[in-house]
């Protein structure tokens, strides 16, 4: 009996250190699984960045897509109009142009008969003064 309290300590410290040692191993164990859910929260959360990274670059061209399609839109719609506006100044002018052509001719038509009475009637007339329409366009120049 004397041999079996002599080992019974050891028998004693022999089941500690097992019971220790499955302790640490559950502990080990219990560490690696939180530490692989852990690793793959971040391979997810990487991957999710990722993600909003490459749909952020796609949105960032799409609005740089559509910007350029709106500018090249609103100067093509510029260019019309300013080539209309053109167009419009230059039918402007060509009328302008064709009425004072007109009244030139209708003052000089005008001259003409007004020359044609004078010299039936015998009087002076505005041709010869140099006024048939004072208000005419060149008229003002022509008396200068």
């Amino acid at each position: 009996m004397a041999e079996a309290k002599e080992t019974e300590p050891f028998a004693e410290a022999a089941a500690q250190i097992a019971e220790i040692m499955q302790r640490f191993v559950e502990e080990v164990g219990a560490a690696k699984r939180d530490a692989q859910v852990a690793a793959d929260s971040a391979r997810t959360a990487h991957a999710d960045a990722e993600g909003i990274r490459l749909e952020a670059i796609k949105q960032r061209a799409d609005a740089e897509a559509e910007a350029i399609r709106i500018i090249d839109g609103a100067r093509a719609e510029a260019d019309r109009i300013r080539k209309e506006a053109e167009t419009r100044a230059a039918v402007a002018d060509r009328v302008y142009r064709g009425i004072a052509d007109d009244l030139e001719r209708a003052q000089e038509i005008l001259g003409a008969a007004i020359d044609r009475v004078g010299a039936d009637v015998g009087e002076p007339t505005a041709s010869e003064n140099g006024t048939v329409m004072p208000d005419a366009p060149g008229e003002a120049a022509a008396q200068s």
